[in-house]
């Protein structure tokens, strides 16, 4: 980790990220060092955007195309070590992992017995974001912002 490590203090506060990003960049584009601000997110929580159901079907479908991928990777590496052609690893290698991925994926849904039935994405957000910057250089940014200046 870069930047200062002393005592730091709060010379903004948004609701949001991207302006809390681009206050410290119209700071760095004034000549502040950027590595001396900080941007900290307050009141920390997980969100999970749900996609969808997660069903014997689809567990399937995603093992038999992390098989197939997996797959394609073991043909570049025999074609790239071995004198073996690509088309007769390909024939072999991918449908044999799409096979073992589907496999997989079938057994894994089964052993869950149906209790994580959802898909989805975590994200980590905050309620607020401050910028803080070094103690000593707190008064110079407040006046130069108030100044429209960085």
């Amino acid at each position: 980790m870069t930047g200062t490590t002393g005592p730091q203090q709060v010379i903004a506060s948004f609701n949001d990220y991207p302006p809390a990003q681009e206050l410290v960049e119209r700071l760095a584009d004034g000549g502040f060092p950027a590595g001396e601000a900080q941007i900290v997110g307050k009141g920390l929580r997980t969100v999970e955007q749900v996609t969808g159901r997660m069903t014997a079907a689809r567990a399937t479908g995603a093992g038999a195309a992390a098989g197939a991928w997996f797959g394609v990777l073991l043909v570049l590496l025999t074609v790239a070590f071995a004198a073996a052609p690509a088309w007769q690893a390909l024939a072999l290698a991918v449908p044999a992992a799409a096979l073992w991925g589907a496999v997989a994926g079938a057994a894994g849904h089964r052993a869950t017995r149906n209790r994580r039935e959802l898909t989805g994405g975590h994200t980590l957000v905050a309620h607020s974001y401050d910028v803080r910057v070094p103690e000593e250089r707190a008064d110079e940014v407040t006046r130069s912002l108030r100044a429209g200046g960085r």
